[in-house]
Formats: structure tokens, C-alpha cells, sequence
């Protein structure tokens, strides 16, 4: 009995020694100069609600593509590109498919999708809805605007 009772004792230690080690890393690793602008007096805009208020912004043009892929199903998302039905999505979601059903934020109706193009070399795939219009849209932002060390969002569903 007396073995076990050392061997658990052991154990508990080590444990417990790996957790605090681990929780100074964490702490000593963790952001010590949080991105922020003041925009105005008792108006601070941070890093996290940048990122937040990107992602709401983005969310009603977020779809959801369904496709089925022998012998599974598999989903992936996309963006609407254009107001009357045209999808940026990854090729990996579209690769394979026999068949392509997307989901549209807001809309009940799941909507039968077609391949339009895609290119290998980005891994981008154009898809596209029919019989839809006025519906929101996401567009790609100017990347020569950007700056080394800039925090930038990716949108997915």
C-alpha cells in the first residue's frame, strides 16, 4: 500500500509542479502592451473589439457551403462577393463534390450552388447561387494598405 500511496504522491506532485510551470509561462508570455486608440474622451477603441466589430460587420456576408464528397459530407464557409449570389470559398471545401448546398445567414432556404472557377495555385473557388439578389456582401480589403505587424481578421463560418 505503501508504494502506491509514494507513486501517487509522486504524481501529484508532478502535476502539480508541470501546472505552475505552466501558468508562469502563460502569464510571463501573455500581451504586456494591449493594442489600443483613444478616439475621444471615454471612447477607447481596443485590439479586441476591433477584431469583434470586424467579425459583426463581416457576419450577414458569411455563408455556409455543404458538400457531398463520397462517402462523407463536408462543410466549409465562404463569403458572398456579390449582391446577386457569387461565392469566394476555399478549393478544399469544393474539391470532389458532387453536389453543393449553401446557407445563407438570416435565410431558411438552403441554396443549390454551382462551380463557376477555381484556382489551384491560391486555393480560391468561385461558386455561385442563382435567383437571389440584394444580398450582403463582403469585399477584400486594399492590401497595399497594410503594414507589417498589423492585426488582420479572418471571417469563417
Amino acid at each position: 500500500m505503501r508504494p502506491f500511496l509514494a507513486i501517487t504522491a509522486g504524481l501529484l506532485v508532478t502535476a502539480l509542479v508541470a501546472a505552475g510551470v505552466t501558468l508562469l509561462i502563460l502569464r510571463l508570455e501573455s500581451r504586456t502592451n494591449p493594442q489600443q486608440v483613444n478616439l475621444r474622451p471615454g471612447v477607447t477603441l481596443t485590439e479586441d473589439s476591433a477584431i469583434v466589430q470586424a467579425a459583426a460587420k463581416a457576419r450577414p456576408a458569411v455563408v455556409s457551403v455543404v458538400t457531398q464528397q463520397q462517402p462523407a459530407v463536408v462543410r466549409g464557409s465562404g463569403y458572398l462577393a456579390t449582391s446577386d449570389g457569387y461565392i469566394v470559398t476555399n478549393i478544399n471545401v469544393i474539391a470532389g463534390a458532387n453536389g453543393m448546398t449553401v446557407l445563407i445567414p438570416g435565410d431558411a432556404t438552403a441554396r443549390d450552388a454551382r462551380l463557376v472557377d477555381y484556382d489551384c495555385q491560391t486555393g480560391v473557388a468561385v461558386i455561385k447561387i442563382d435567383k437571389v439578389s440584394g444580398l450582403p456582401t463582403l469585399a477584400f480589403a486594399d492590401p497595399t494598405a497594410l503594414v507589417q505587424g498589423q492585426v488582420i481578421v479572418a471571417v469563417g463560418g
